[in-house]
């Protein structure tokens, strides 16, 4: 696998992986609420609490997500302080 180094990529680049990243964690966020929505409602209804089993990977797999996140805005204010 390719490892992507913010230093190595250019302005547009980086904010066009900044912008992906952020749509990526937006959906992701949206679908964890769907489902701790949808938890929440089953456990109370039917008292089951098998859809909570979903919920408690998702933060441990956006981990990666974040981390590239938090790099490409260091670098993007770098950049932007630097100039």
């Amino acid at each position: 696998m390719k490892q992507n180094n913010p230093s190595d990529s250019t302005i547009e680049e980086l904010i066009k992986r900044k912008k992906l990243l952020q749509s990526v964690l937006i959906a992701f966020t949206i679908i964890w609420l769907m489902i701790l929505v949808l938890a929440i409602y089953f456990l109370i209804s039917k008292s089951t609490y098998k859809l909570f089993l979903p919920l408690l990977p998702l933060p441990i797999i956006l981990t990666p997500i974040f981390i590239q996140f938090g790099l490409i805005n260091k670098e993007l204010s770098l950049r932007k302080n630097n100039k």
